[in-house]
């Protein structure tokens, strides 16, 4: 699993590695990297690049349901 850091100063890994990293089975997780309340809207930032990317929903680790992580993290 990797972190798409929706901070949009930062946005690693943006658009360009999304394909490569399904491409390898590889779970994307899309993370605000908020440091406060206000941050957390940054989140669409990273929902933006993924969907440019053409991220797929079955590769993204924070969008399934909490027993689907749960299993994951087992």
């Amino acid at each position: 699993m990797v972190e798409l850091n929706a901070n949009p100063y930062r946005l690693d890994i943006d658009s360009t590695h999304i394909e490569y990293a399904q491409e390898r089975q590889v779970l994307v997780s899309i993370n605000p990297d908020a440091h406060n309340l206000k941050a957390i809207q940054d989140i669409k930032y990273g929902i933006q690049a993924a969907r440019r990317g053409g991220m797929r929903k079955s590769k993204c680790l924070n969008i399934n349901h909490l027993e689907n992580f749960e299993v994951w993290i087992k």
